[in-house]
């Protein structure tokens, strides 16, 4: 057997916080690319995980990077 994830069981802000470990800082445009979230999904995710001190939002242009915290 593969060590395959099922993402069928993740919660959608685990499947942000494993995409932002995998590829590091990611557009807000980015993460909407992940399977079954829309871009007022991933903002509020990204919201949340800000108010509570995991993630760093980055203005780029007129978008914003997001990565985790580090010790995150």
């Amino acid at each position: 057997m593969g060590t395959m994830i099922d993402h069928a069981v993740m919660s959608n802000e685990d499947r942000v916080v494993q995409r932002l470990r995998e590829c590091g800082a990611s557009s807000l445009e980015d993460l909407t690319r992940l399977p079954g979230l829309d871009w007022v999904t991933v903002f509020s995710i990204v919201d949340r995980l800000n108010r509570a001190g995991f993630v760093v939002l980055e203005r780029a242009g007129a978008d914003y990077r997001v990565s985790l915290k580090r010790g995150t």
